[in-house]
Formats: structure tokens, sequence, C-alpha cells
């Protein structure tokens, strides 16, 4: 599968499970948000390339994305399992810690 990523970036869109994961997890990580909003930035720019194929069946394209973050500076490591596809791409699951 070819995927070419639109001039301005993918549009991005969230699921409610994602959206309530990173919202319940900003009390014990505070910067979370900042750092979620930043992630998102760049895979809106690079999602095409970035991260590794993940093998779901009959449902092929997902792509995982890990930033380690930096937890002595209040940043988690955060996994990303999302679908580059048309000009959206799509945050399905997302792991904190």
């Amino acid at each position: 599968m070819q995927i070419a990523r639109p001039p301005d970036g993918f549009k991005i869109i969230e699921g409610p499970a994602v959206t309530a994961l990173i919202t319940a997890s900003c009390d014990e990580w505070p910067r979370l948000r900042h750092h979620w909003e930043a992630i998102k930035s760049r895979l809106k720019f690079t999602g095409h390339r970035e991260g590794v194929g993940v093998p779901v069946p009959n449902r092929p394209g997902y792509r995982l994305f890990v930033d380690d973050g930096d937890a002595s500076a209040g940043l988690p490591r955060v996994k990303t399992i999302y679908l580059p596809l048309g000009d959206t791409l799509t945050i399905e699951m997302v792991a904190i810690g």
C-alpha cells in the first residue's frame, strides 16, 4: 500500500477511548497534554513513514509509533497505534507508561 501525505499534513482523528485515556492520565503525568499534542503534530507530517507496521488480521496498514518520553522530565513513554489512509490518520489505541 502506498500512501502520500497531503501538503498540509494528515487530518488527525483521535478515537474517544484515546481522548479519555489521555485525559485520565494527565493527573499522573501533568505534562502529558502538551506531550500528546506534540506527538500528534509530528505524526500529522510523518505518520506515513514513521513507526512500524502492525499485523492486524484482515486490516492492513496499521502502524505503531513509540515515543520514549523522559520520565525524569515528566514525559511518559507513549505507544500509539494508528492508521494512515487517504488524507486522514486515525489514532486507534494508545498506551501510556
